[in-house]
């Protein structure tokens, strides 16, 4: 009987100290974190904003991590794809999802989508800007009332652009309708490269992008800018009205960028890009460029970015049911 026992304590000895090897063989990976090339997966298509943040922050963030930072473009499905890849990847911290408010106005738009904000885990928010209404330089319109006013009498002969069917440039010029109580015929593109070129080739009347995007075409005069999706006006186009000015306050949806990962990452990877994302902010080089690209810089670490995205789903979702968005 004392054998049979001692074997049995023999057996949740050897277990307990496998438990152990294998606990602190994990946490020593953590603590190397990371020790081989980390992929960013951007739900944008290059020239929008999330695409310009990132591209302005990961070679920083690489010098920091000792390791590369490479940066795939997934805009497929408005971003889904994105989305899903980084659901799917290991939970390791070497895949990242770059993205926006896409991950809570996708599934509030697609309800089959098989995830919601809640379903990746948020690291933090880098930088945002906000949306610019705006058309052809040689376009008839010189201020968002005349627009409005023109697709009141002639509905559905007008046509604008958004970044995609999720984005918020959508958002805002569908909440601009709605108030307005015009029909104009939306013609979504997979971000922001595309737009500019239809909104340049005349291939829509109108467009609701970053200021980021659009601000150097209505510099050089090819693009103007009718009206800013913010609440105040913008310090390079000081001219032009906000769409609270004009009477649309639902539409001010500022374009955020961050980043988020894959359930089950280890809190020491997050920590970690916590610690390296407000160091590679703070460097003079990346600051410059990003105020060059007007973006705002605003580090918001996970906690801030979870309420934050809690808070936005909750106005979202209220947004999203007025303008009748949800896909049937």
């Amino acid at each position: 009987m004392t054998k049979k026992i001692t074997g049995t304590c023999s057996l949740f000895l050897g277990l307990a100290l496998a438990f152990l090897f294998f606990v602190q063989l994990g946490q020593g990976a953590t603590l190397d974190y990371p020790t081989r090339p980390i992929e960013v997966v951007c739900t944008a298509p290059p020239g929008g904003i999330l695409d310009i943040t990132i591209r302005l922050v990961c070679p920083k963030l690489s010098e920091i991590f000792g390791v590369p930072v490479f940066i795939t473009n997934k805009s497929g499905a408005s971003g889904a794809l994105a989305i899903e890849s980084v659901l799917k990847a290991k939970p390791d911290g070497y895949s990242i999802l770059s993205t926006g408010y896409t991950i809570v106005v996708l599934p509030l738009i697609n309800p089959a989508v098989s995830f919601t904000y809640k379903s990746v885990v948020p690291i933090a928010w880098v930088a945002y800007a906000p949306n610019i209404v705006v058309v052809r330089s040689d376009s008839p319109f010189k201020s968002l009332p005349d627009l409005l006013d023109f697709a009141k009498k002639n509905p559905k002969k007008l046509t604008y652009g958004s970044t995609g069917a999720s984005h918020q440039s959508r958002m805002s010029t569908e909440l601009i309708k709605k108030s307005a109580g015009v029909e104009i015929l939306h013609v979504p593109f997979q971000g922001g490269g595309p737009l500019k070129s239809a909104i340049l080739g005349g291939h829509v009347d109108l467009a609701c992008d970053s200021i980021a995007a659009v601000y150097p075409l209505v510099k050089a005069g090819n693009l103007r800018a009718l009206a800013v999706c913010a609440d105040q006006r913008s310090s390079v186009l000081p001219q032009v009205p906000t769409v609270l000015e004009l009477g649309y306050p639902k539409a001010s949806l500022p374009v955020w960028s961050g980043f988020m990962t894959t359930p089950g990452t280890p809190q020491a990877i997050i920590d970690k890009w916590n610690q390296a994302i407000p160091k590679a902010l703070s460097d003079p080089k990346v600051k410059g460029q990003m105020e060059d690209a007007l973006l705002t810089l605003d580090f918001q670490p996970q906690e801030s970015m979870a309420k934050s995205l809690e808070n936005g789903n909750a106005i979202l979702s209220q947004w999203v049911k007025e303008g009748g968005l949800t896909s049937k």
